[in-house]
């Protein structure tokens, strides 16, 4: 767990700079291509890719223990 001393100092510039961003970013940032891949006609179109991309985004292998992992190696960097 990061201390909240720590946390309360921390940021993140996830802008698709590799220098900011991990392979965890780069796999939400690709999710987000795949919502807007085609032009977005109505907000039912919107909701329903976002859910979809969600969906894939929750069945990533490990996903969550490595947005962690990452969070954590960057707070060790900082010190």
């Amino acid at each position: 767990m990061v201390p909240l001393e720590v946390r309360r100092k921390m940021r993140f510039q996830y802008d698709g700079a590799s220098a900011h961003c991990t392979n965890v970013v780069h796999e939400y940032l690709d999710m987000k291509n795949l919502v807007y891949e085609t032009p977005v006609e109505t907000q039912r179109d919107l909701v329903a890719r976002i859910a979809v991309a969600a969906g894939r985004i929750r069945e990533m292998p490990g996903i969550f223990r490595r947005v962690q992992h990452n969070m954590a190696q960057g707070v060790q960097n900082m010190q």
